[in-house]
């Protein structure tokens, strides 16, 4: 239902114009009611209605300056001013607040039922619109993300795209002068699709997540050894030490690999990083990084900045 309160000094018509009109009848619930426009602010602030019904003459803060206060943090909600005849050039202030309507006393039950109905229309039909736009958009990006994907396992397949296809899907990072290029696989990432034939082609990785194979391990304390001091990756680094989660899965296959990172931790897979390539694109695969720790030690942070670098071309 649409909310309302009412804004109202006098506690008679107060009443009167919440118990003796049938809200219901034009689906409104009334959440409140206020003696003036300072408590009426409040009152709005803390249930945040979709229509204030204010009386305009008030004391300690009137309708307008209520009204000014309102449009500034809730600038859709249905302002309507109830003005008697003496008033009704002061109440007309209010057209620079974009008050949604004036009712004159003595009001009239039916004209005022026939004055908020036209405000509930008005907020039916956008919160409508909201609901409907929306749904477009959750609809428009889950389609774009799978649009991502399915491009994704395109060029992975070897399969050629248009630079104007990549850059409409955002993807267009992965064109280049040499093709497409830039596979980093870091830790769980190496995990993914565990039947795909094509992903252990990437990762180098033939058993991943298989019953009896895979094993993982929190909070494990893991030396770094670097294996090849040369790489762009690794040039010139030590040995270091990180706390992190590992695991147990198979050991990259020798072909086409280069070891760039090893561990002798009994809990860990051994070889924690290598590159290789796939097709005509460099792929970087690491098995570290998974707890906050690592992204703290700025010598992990300098292996994931190089082997960016290096899987884009860039080093």
């Amino acid at each position: 239902m649409v909310t309302m309160i009412i804004v109202e000094d006098e506690s008679f018509e107060r009443n009167a114009l919440k118990q003796c009109i049938d809200w219901n009848l034009i689906g409104v619930e009334i959440v409140g009611e206020a003696s003036n426009g300072a408590h009426g602010l409040s009152l709005a602030l803390e249930k945040r209605p979709d229509i204030v019904l204010t009386d305009v003459c008030m004391p300690v803060m009137n309708a307008i300056e209520m009204s000014k206060n309102l449009r500034t943090i809730m600038p859709e909600t249905k302002i309507i001013f109830i003005s008697s005849y003496d008033d009704f050039e002061y109440a007309r202030q209010g057209i620079s607040l974009n008050i949604f309507a004036y009712v004159t006393k003595p009001v009239k039950e039916d004209e005022l039922l026939r004055t908020v109905k036209k405000a509930v229309d008005e907020i039916t039909e956008r919160k409508m619109e909201k609901k409907i736009y929306s749904k477009i958009k959750n609809n428009y990006e889950i389609n774009v993300q799978l649009a991502r994907q399915a491009m994704i396992y395109q060029l992975l397949f070897g399969i050629s795209a248009e630079l104007d296809n990549l850059e409409h899907l955002g993807l267009s990072w992965l064109w280049g002068d040499s093709g497409y290029r830039g596979i980093f696989l870091l830790h769980h990432a190496l995990l993914s699709f565990p039947k795909w034939d094509l992903w252990t082609r990437v990762c180098g990785v033939k058993v991943r997540c298989e019953d009896g194979v895979f094993q993982y391990h929190q909070k494990e304390t893991v030396r770094e050894h670097i294996a090849e001091k040369n790489h762009p990756i690794t040039k010139d680094m030590q040995d270091f030490s990180l706390i992190d989660e590992t695991y147990i899965i198979g050991e990259p296959q020798e072909e086409g690999n280069t070891v760039l990172i090893t561990t002798d931790n009994s809990r860990s897979i051994q070889n924690l990083a290598w590159t290789r390539s796939y097709k005509n694109s460099r792929v970087f695969c690491y098995a570290s990084g998974h707890d906050g720790l690592s992204y703290g030690d700025d010598r992990f942070r300098r292996i994931i900045l190089n082997g960016i670098l290096w899987s884009i071309g860039r080093i």
